[in-house]
């Protein structure tokens, strides 16, 4: 059931100044989005009432390749009992070159096909969990998921190592993702298909590749790490170990083809 009262507000509510969305004169999410996460979230059977909702800035907002928000929707369910569901919303990030690269390269689109179609074949959902419930997607302009922190999860310090508990989780975690992956890509090869013959577009490295902005991005990277040797000082070490990992980096991560699943893991040696 829509509360249609409600949808000037919430229009007004995410309109977003900062984001390329605005530009376009559109809104993140409607009343009907909403209702719709509503029902995939609580189950297709459930009688509830959209009461409100709102999109809160997750921490300052900004996130890897995105922005990032709390959707916290307030529904009836079955008439008197009320429910405060929370999501995670990933957006886009504002007109900066981190934005110019996901338009480049679709890189958004590209995880949201991930999220709806290739996850779902590969089981998302299933018991023990191995990623988050996407809830709703819109090209170009956002996406909800599980919020994972409701079930105790958390982004760590990065400074701080993992302990050996959450290593051997995040073990356990990737290797259910490479199980379904290889699950998938068996059940395929039944129809005489394979994964790359569905989702190659999906699964090519764009970072790591010979066109100009990638070209600077490195570049840019291997020079703050030449930086960091200036800032350890012993000029002729300094000078070997930059020639060293200049000719390991560009030996290994221009001169090899991306294999398996077309993504590309550098290994650079202790320096």
């Amino acid at each position: 059931m829509y509360n249609y009262n409600m949808l000037t507000i919430n229009v007004g509510k995410t309109a977003l100044t900062t984001t390329a969305q605005n530009d376009r004169g559109t809104s993140l999410l409607s009343d009907y989005d909403v209702n719709k996460i509503l029902k995939h979230k609580l189950g297709g059977d459930s009688n509830f009432r959209l009461v409100d909702w709102r999109l809160d800035l997750f921490g300052e907002g900004k996130g890897f390749l995105g922005q990032y928000y709390h959707l916290c929707v307030t529904a009836q369910v079955d008439g008197d009992d009320t429910k405060s569901p929370q999501f995670f919303v990933k957006t886009p990030p504002p007109q900066t070159p981190q934005f110019d690269f996901l338009q480049r390269h679709d890189t958004f689109n590209k995880e949201i096909v991930g999220y709806t179609d290739l996850a779902r074949r590969m089981g998302v959902g299933e018991s023990p969990a191995w990623m988050v419930n996407c809830y709703c997607c819109k090209r170009d302009v956002v996406i909800v998921l599980e919020d994972a922190s409701l079930g105790g999860c958390a982004t760590l310090d990065k400074y701080i190592p993992f302990d050996v508990e959450h290593c051997v989780l995040t073990l356990k975690t990737l290797s259910r993702l490479h199980s379904k992956s290889l699950i998938l890509d068996e059940r395929l090869r039944l129809e005489g298909r394979a994964i790359p013959d569905l989702y190659g577009h999906l699964l090519d490295e764009v970072l790591f590749s010979k066109d100009e902005i990638s070209m600077r991005f490195l570049s840019s990277d291997i020079t703050g790490i030449y930086t960091l040797f200036d800032l350890r000082g012993d000029s002729h070490v300094k000078s070997q170990k930059e020639a060293d990992f200049s000719e390991y980096f560009f030996k290994n991560v221009f001169s090899q083809r991306i294999s398996n699943f077309n993504s590309t893991s550098i290994h650079v040696k202790r320096i």
